[in-house]
């Protein structure tokens, strides 16, 4: 459900059965059993999950929308749509990126609102039982996934672009393990269940996750064989917020005095104790 409108798979099925009875070249040809119907093996298959989400899929359920007296009931059903035909299309775009201001990342950042938006408009419904919540969204590892790919790939081009001005970066042949594996390991290598670990503590599994990949070792990961890794490192002697004090020959003025070396600093200084 997404603005009091239900999101539901019979909206695809009804949209490609009028397809199949009312067009002689169908709109949407790629349909088959296997998109509408897919068996347990089948669900895992990304390339029958993208043909339902993507740009033809819009075009398809906005032409069946048009088609109806009153379409009110799919407007929810088309807006998912237009947020995943975005997303499909940009991380299939070969297209290289070498600019912060791109406008397919600032797209990224419309659908990362839209689907949080979402999230937090169903957990909110006062409507919805709460045992139907969990239903009423994609599944918790799905809209996981979603939203690192929408955070993690701005982040990687924004830091990439601003270190590297010649730089470039292709949407298409980008994967989200570089934000994911060194999670993974921190969590499941060395904190196990500890969700919120210390700073030492995290500081220490760090250093073991990126001083521990070996160089002989070409697995090709995100995260391994890097000559130029780097210790993490961030002890100091000094206080994080490093209090002011007041000056060893500044005299406080008395109504008596006429003059004094209480300076403006100092005073500022000394209010402020």
């Amino acid at each position: 459900m997404k603005n009091g409108k239900y999101i539901t798979w019979r909206h695809w099925e009804k949209a490609v059965e009028w397809d199949r009875l009312t067009n002689s070249r169908r709109l949407h040809y790629k349909i088959s059993e296997s998109h509408l119907h897919p068996n347990i093996a089948e669900k895992m298959r990304n390339e029958l999950a993208e043909s339902m989400l993507n740009t033809d899929m819009l075009n398809l359920m906005e032409s069946y929308a048009q088609s109806l007296p009153d379409s009110d009931f799919l407007t929810s059903s088309i807006s998912l749509l237009q947020q995943t035909s975005k997303l499909i299309a940009i991380f299939r775009d070969s297209r290289l990126i070498t600019n912060v201001n791109d406008k397919r990342l600032k797209d990224l950042t419309d659908i990362y609102y839209w689907f949080a938006n979402w999230d937090k408009e169903i957990k909110e419904s006062t409507s919805i039982p709460d045992n139907q919540k969990s239903k009423s969204l994609p599944s918790k590892e799905c809209m996981n996934d979603i939203m690192c790919m929408l955070t993690s790939f701005p982040a990687v081009c924004i830091q990439h672009l601003n270190q590297f001005q010649e730089g470039s970066i292709k949407p298409s042949r980008f994967k989200n393990d570089v934000a994911e594996n060194i999670f993974c390991q921190q969590k499941g290598l060395y904190n196990g269940n500890n969700g919120n670990p210390t700073y030492l503590n995290y500081s220490k599994s760090v250093n073991s996750i990126i001083l521990g990949q070996s160089l002989k070792s070409r697995g090709r990961k995100s995260n391994a064989g890097l000559d130029s890794a780097k210790q993490f490192s961030n002890y100091s002697d000094e206080p994080v917020t490093k209090k002011p004090k007041l000056h060893k020959k500044c005299i406080l003025p008395t109504k008596s005095s006429s003059s004094c070396d209480f300076t403006a600093k100092c005073k500022e200084n000394y209010i402020r104790i």
